[in-house]
């Protein structure tokens, strides 16, 4: 019976961590690293929890070419408009992109995209925290 028990038992364990996405929790405030492997990488798209949850898409200056190198260095929409709302910057160097600053506003899905419209290289989501008061004395 303790065998078929712990059998069933990894087998949930396994199940549960396989659907889970990634996550990274980061402080308000901070910057986050997010290295892009794929040498297909040209920017990202997000989708952020507050808001409308429409796609806003980041080309890097560095690795764009084409149509897209217009809106590279900016959030963008999916007709090409400048976000105004959108103040995250973007930084690359090598192979790892720098959202400088993260603020709770910019909590969400972020995708890495290629050139190919549908084709995303992989994912994460962001979760920002912002930093308990400090106790008064």
């Amino acid at each position: 019976m303790k065998p078929l028990f712990a059998i069933l038992l990894l087998a949930v364990i396994s199940l549960v961590s396989a659907e889970s996405e990634p996550v990274e929790h980061i402080l308000q405030g901070e910057n986050l690293q997010y290295p892009l492997y794929n040498e297909k990488a040209i920017g990202f798209k997000r989708q952020i929890v507050d808001g409308s949850m429409e796609s806003q898409f980041y080309y890097l200056c560095e690795k764009t070419k084409g149509e897209m190198k217009k809106n590279c260095g900016a959030w963008v929409d999916e007709k090409g408009n400048k976000i105004a709302s959108a103040t995250l910057k973007v930084t690359f160097k090598g192979i790892e992109a720098t959202f400088i600053k993260l603020s709770t506003k910019d909590q969400g899905r972020y995708y890495v995209i290629s050139e190919k419209p549908k084709e995303e290289l992989g994912y994460l989501r962001v979760n920002v925290l912002t930093p308990a008061p400090l106790p008064k004395h």
